[in-house]
């Protein structure tokens, strides 16, 4: 089953114009506050930003710990 908060936080990450692994990675703290409300959603973009260095992204949306 799906993490929906997790769904939603890489929906905004994709919407804010980061959609390949290489951009996701690179994002700055400064750049989350630009689409993150919250600071739930910056620690779901860094656990996502790791997800990725560790090619566990179905993990990470499924709602598993990296």
């Amino acid at each position: 089953m799906l993490n929906q908060k997790r769904m939603t936080v890489l929906k905004k990450v994709i919407d804010s114009g980061y959609a390949d692994e290489k951009s996701i990675i690179a994002i700055t703290a400064e750049q989350m506050t630009k689409f993150c409300r919250s600071i739930d959603e910056v620690a779901n973009v860094v656990e996502l930003q790791k997800a990725i260095k560790a090619n566990k992204i179905i993990p990470y949306l499924a709602g598993n710990d990296i």
